[in-house]
């Protein structure tokens, strides 16, 4: 879709990468037991041409973390069949018919087993921490990531307009009036040095991006 803008495929900061899948972005992470994933990206053939344009290889990315089950999010696990897979507790409704978005319709099944992640719970993978970031309102269970105490991503919770950050579209979201709570939650985070999005790519100045979020909490 033209109106979204994604980052190109490159390194964002050490050890940290984004890549391009389409109009969305997944993210990678390195740490000392190879790579984690923040999301996926849809199935398409680009998606290794743009891992090896970075010289990585797909077997190394040990986890994938999705912060929401939309396609667009989920369709890329095909190149990582061997990831562990995680997912926030509250998104499991929308992928077994228990929650329906847009009518009278669910997210597609995962092709695999996952382990559900509870809101501030946090996991090791690769040596890296992740903690799980409950941010509903896109879907009902979506979910942010804050690795390393450091870099966050927010899949669709977050859009960035001039590296301002704003709610995703209404149209899409599930509930929009619940997406504004998870943003006035994350605008509280101390210490972030990377804002990473599914659609509008990142912003480096956190406290900036959030800073009409922070005067309103």
């Amino acid at each position: 879709m033209a109106f979204f803008r994604i980052a190109p495929t490159g390194k964002i900061l050490p050890g940290v990468f984004a890549v391009a899948s389409r109009m969305v972005n997944f993210y990678l992470v390195q740490g000392s037991g190879g790579f984690l994933a923040i999301d996926s990206g849809l199935s398409t053939p680009r998606t290794p041409r743009e891992l090896n344009q970075l010289g990585i290889d797909p077997a190394q990315v040990v986890a994938v973390f999705l912060t929401h089950s939309d396609y667009d999010h989920t369709g890329g696990l095909i190149h990582f069949p061997k990831a562990r897979l995680y997912l926030g507790c509250d998104e499991e409704p929308l992928i077994t018919g228990k929650a329906f978005r847009m009518g009278r319709r669910s997210n597609r099944p995962l092709d695999r087993s996952y382990v559900l992640l509870s809101n501030d719970q946090t996991v090791e993978e690769a040596g890296l921490t992740v903690q799980a970031i409950a941010t509903p309102g896109h879907t009902v269970g979506s979910t942010s990531y804050l690795v390393e105490g450091k870099w966050l991503f927010t899949g669709d919770t977050i859009r960035l307009s001039r590296g301002r950050a704003i709610p995703f579209f209404r149209f899409i979201n599930m509930d929009t009036a619940t997406e504004v709570r998870s943003i006035r939650k994350l605008a509280g985070l101390e210490g972030i040095e990377l804002l990473g999005t599914a659609h509008y790519g990142t912003s480096r100045d956190y406290k900036e991006s959030m800073r009409a979020w922070r005067i309103e909490t």
